[in-house]
């Protein structure tokens, strides 16, 4: 998911089906309360991939995801948007440091 040109990241917590996802996080963000979370510094290009699997192994994973933020430093913050209490989404945004 996008939001204004940089990355969001979307954790699935518990829902009833995946029908909707998109909407409800989208919904949600608005009132979202957010917590402010580490700081990193990037050279632009990012790779996420499970922590099941060794940093050496990035190079060969087939299932990780890429990141392009831009070069520079970001603060991860992250909310939890639970519109009902059957589900629940975490969200990670990356905030630019200037």
């Amino acid at each position: 998911m996008r939001r204004r040109g940089k990355p969001t990241l979307v954790r699935w917590c518990y829902a009833e089906s995946e029908e909707g996802v998109a909407d409800i996080v989208l919904a949600g963000l608005p009132t979202a309360e957010w917590e402010e979370g580490p700081v990193l510094k990037t050279t632009g290009e990012l790779v996420m991939f499970d922590a099941a699997y060794f940093g050496t192994e990035v190079g060969t994973l087939t299932d990780s995801t890429v990141l392009e933020l831009g070069a520079g430093s970001y603060r991860v913050d992250s909310a939890s948007i639970e519109p009902d209490r059957l589900t629940s989404f975490r969200v990670h945004r990356s905030v630019e440091l200037t």
